[in-house]
């Protein structure tokens, strides 16, 4: 009785909008819906105890922690809600939180970690209703879900809310991934692993850059602020880490920009020169690439071809090729002398 006087009561509110303003036909049968679906899978009959829980479930919220470099996104229909951490930093993961109203339910928390989200939930819809729909019915308005090793049963139409969610929070999750690569400056480059593949250079022309990068140490008290940057102390065969000048006025710490290279698959002559993003992971610096100090991907790249690569040849021409001519003068000199005699 009291369920038929309470569903009365909210037909009737509902339909009382039809004699007040004009609306769409659509949009009142699902307000209808609505309020009759809120008191019979809510499990209460109290009018005020039911509007404050969906309510809470139709919450929209996004709002973004600087400890931790997420933000909370959430966002609800009052059936269900989905609350999830979205990484702002590169290498950070999401993970996401699914929550229900319908009473049997409101305990059940289903969580949600970055591989699962990604291979399958964030999906097209056909693809959804494959991995997730059992296909056991019960009735023609009530799906079976299956998430992880979890099987329930909702109403059709809070399934289709359920996969409304989590193409949402796709599409949320797609954007912040693009702004991260934007702000890295990678858009544009080949990712491979976890580097991103600048250019392929000459074994001459990374000798010459290992040379170059050797006499130039970032402690180093002669040359200019500009060049002496590099971090000798590590292994520079295969890699090189930038600094600022340690004498100089550019402080605070790494510049963030590390270059390794790997030998190319095309030619035995040629190596592949990587920006590694691995120096800014779990660093609030990833916000605010000024390439002074925090060097973009693109802007090394750039910086690499149009100032190191002619830097790097001259410095070593004029070192090493002027002793190598030097020495072997010398040499030609001594058996010159050796025949005449």
């Amino acid at each position: 009785y009291n369920k038929v006087v309470c569903t009365l009561f909210f037909i009737l509110k509902s339909c009382k909008l039809v004699f007040v303003i004009k609306k769409e036909t659509k949009e009142l049968w699902v307000k209808i819906y609505d309020n009759i679906n809120m008191v019979f899978d809510s499990g209460r009959l109290h009018f005020k105890s039911i509007i404050k829980v969906s309510e809470m479930l139709s919450q929209k919220e996004y709002t973004f922690n600087p400890i931790t470099s997420k933000a909370l996104w959430k966002m609800g229909y009052g059936t269900v809600q989905l609350s999830a951490f979205v990484p702002l930093i590169y290498g950070e993961k999401i993970s996401a939180l699914l929550e229900f109203r319908k009473y049997d339910m409101a305990g059940a928390l289903i969580t949600f970690e970055q591989e699962d989200l990604i291979n399958d939930f964030f999906v097209d819809e056909e693809s959804f209703k494959k991995k997730h729909s059992v296909g056991r019915e019960i009735s023609d308005t009530m799906a079976c879900l299956q998430f992880h090793n979890i099987r329930f049963f909702v109403d059709a139409y809070v399934a289709n809310q359920i996969y409304c969610l989590f193409n949402e929070l796709s599409k949320e999750y797609i954007k912040t991934q693009n702004q991260i690569l934007k702000n890295m400056g990678v858009e544009k480059l080949k990712r491979e692993g976890e580097l991103f593949y600048l250019k392929s250079i000459s074994l001459k022309e990374w000798e010459e850059i290992k040379y170059f990068a050797k006499y130039h140490d970032y402690c180093n008290e002669n040359g200019t602020e500009e060049w002496n940057i590099f971090n000798s102390m590590i292994n520079i065969d295969t890699s090189l880490i930038l600094l600022p000048y340690a004498n100089g006025t550019i402080k605070g710490g790494h510049i963030y920009a590390r270059i390794c290279v790997i030998s190319s698959k095309i030619s035995d002559e040629l190596v592949d020169v990587y920006w590694d993003p691995r120096m800014v992971v779990n660093s609030y610096l990833q916000f605010n690439f000024d390439n002074i100090t925090r060097w973009k991907a693109d802007y090394t790249l750039e910086w690499l071809e149009k100032k190191l690569l002619p830097e790097a040849h001259k410095y070593y021409d004029e070192n090493i090729s002027d002793y190598k001519k030097g020495f072997w003068t010398k040499i030609n000199k001594f058996i010159h002398k050796c025949i005449l005699l």
